[in-house]
């Protein structure tokens, strides 16, 4: 891609070339609207790890300086296995050491649709998977294959969000 990562310092007595104007200009756009890199995510589960069988997983990315946005899509397939556990998605690119990062996401179960809460983590490297709590005023749940419904097939999961890559 060619992205210039250290903007130049311009001063008022120089020339401004096409070169420089491409390493300027033209690359630090062209990485904006580049198309997004396939990932193959891990979908994981804190006690027992799901199997994706012959359902899908989809990731996407793209890297703009140190921002990730990343989307993952979960489709449940007739042979998913779903684990045991709280749910995590691996992440495309290491994530800065500092701080609590957040995303969001959904689950489809059924005719229903939940909100995700999505707690990008550093010590983890993963995207863990949380959704609103039953009742008001409680704490968020972990995503589990029970919570926050029983998933199935044709069921699924999406995740997307923004983070400082390290």
């Amino acid at each position: 891609m060619g992205l210039n990562t250290t903007p130049a310092s311009w001063t008022t007595s120089e020339v401004v070339t096409a070169s420089k104007m491409t390493v300027e200009v033209k690359d630090a756009f062209t990485g904006i609207q580049s198309a997004w890199t396939s990932y193959s995510p891990a979908w994981t589960g804190a006690t027992t790890n799901p199997v994706i069988g012959n359902g899908t997983i989809v990731g996407r990315y793209r890297q703009i300086g140190k921002s990730v946005d990343f989307r993952v899509v979960i489709t449940m397939g007739s042979t998913t296995t779903y684990g045991s556990g709280q749910y995590a998605i691996s992440l495309p690119v290491t994530l800065h050491a500092t701080g609590l990062q957040l995303a969001l996401g959904e689950a489809l179960i059924g005719g229903a649709a939940y909100r995700l809460h999505v707690r990008v983590s550093p010590t983890s490297a993963t995207a863990l998977l949380y959704c609103d709590p039953t009742t008001a005023g409680n704490s968020v749940r972990a995503v589990t294959n029970l919570v926050p419904g029983t998933f199935a097939n044709t069921h699924s999961i999406i995740v997307e969000g923004r983070y400082e890559a390290a």
